[in-house]
């Protein structure tokens, strides 16, 4: 699959050209968890920087409001941590970024692996209600402790900074990345 169908199938042509960055993040939002979003979703790799961006900093709100840290942690978000964190940099959302790399290294620290919190969670049976304290059998409290530093606790907009990251560099975003 080339790349401008495989864009299209989160961003309509005209959205792309014309749109303001507010109309692009909606569109993939409305077409991400889409079947289209799916394959977009196994070619991740392939897309732009600034699409990735996108998506990485929808399924990091999504997660935040659904489940908390432990919830973005222990999903298929959690394996994208390294990549979210860099996300959070470029958008400059330098609060969230501090306060992820600080989750990233109290992680390291407690040799707590991603893909162990993943396989743990995955382990548990069909419709299973979990409680991430019982199936991890660690403790948790510095990471939510950190997590009380995030823009969903604080008071700011962490997509804003998108738009505006969006805005200053789209001629550069749209021309470097396709």
């Amino acid at each position: 699959m080339d790349l401008v169908n495989l864009i299209g199938n989160l961003i309509s042509p005209q959205t792309l050209k014309k749109g303001f960055s507010e109309d692009i993040v909606s569109e993939v939002c409305l077409n991400l968890y889409s079947e289209h979003g799916v394959m977009v979703r196994t070619n991740f790799c392939f897309l732009p920087t600034w699409l990735q961006d996108i998506i990485l900093l929808i399924d990091y709100d999504t997660e935040l409001n659904m489940n908390g840290i432990l919830g973005f942690l222990e999903n298929s978000t959690g394996l994208m941590l390294d990549e979210t964190i860099e996300t959070l940099k470029r958008i400059d959302a330098i609060d969230d970024y501090i306060t992820m790399k600080n989750i990233k290294e109290i992680l390291t620290a407690n040799g707590i692996e991603i893909k162990v919190l993943r396989e743990n969670v995955n382990s548990g049976s069909q419709y299973e209600i979990l409680n991430s304290l019982k199936v991890h059998d660690l403790h948790f409290e510095e990471i939510l402790n950190e997590e009380t530093n995030l823009y969903l606790y604080q008071d700011r907009d962490i997509f804003k900074l998108l738009f505006e990251y969006m805005d200053l560099y789209r001629s550069e975003i749209f021309k470097r990345d396709r």
